[in-house]
């Protein structure tokens, strides 16, 4: 699904959205629908987009310490802290994007653990979590 959701980004956006793959073929596990395809969205929307020249989205997916790693990372604008503190606390009343909020709930339910939010502002962002490996 979210090789589908990028190619047709690609097509739509052209040179402002390059992609990266970093993918273990070796990793077995199953992601819950719809967790990896809202960052990617987001990083595109709110990070690369928001600049001219576009960047570069990151897709990586790794074990390490007997868990599936799975990474988005994005060359876009960055958030500062102040957003940091408040991305999983924003609702409809804030008009503000309730993706990430509702992503990260749905992890915790059904992985046991949420997402984890690194940015510099100008440098970009990557949101990432962990899946027990199969």
């Amino acid at each position: 699904m979210l090789r589908s959701y990028l190619y047709i980004e690609q097509e739509r956006f052209g040179e402002r959205l390059q992609v990266k793959w970093a993918i273990d073929e070796h990793v077995d596990c199953l992601v819950p629908p719809l967790s990896i395809q809202p960052l990617a969205e987001n990083a595109i929307l709110h990070g690369i987009l928001k600049q001219e020249a576009g960047g570069t989205l990151e897709v990586h997916v790794y074990k390490k310490d007997g868990k599936a790693h799975i990474a988005i990372k994005d060359d876009g604008v960055g958030m500062d802290q102040d957003t940091l503190n408040t991305l999983f606390t924003q609702t409809k009343s804030t008009k503000k994007s309730i993706g990430l909020a509702n992503t990260n709930l749905r992890l915790q339910k059904q992985l046991g653990n949420g997402l984890s939010v690194s940015s510099e502002i100008g440098k970009g962002t990557t949101v990432s979590f962990t899946a027990p490996l199969q």
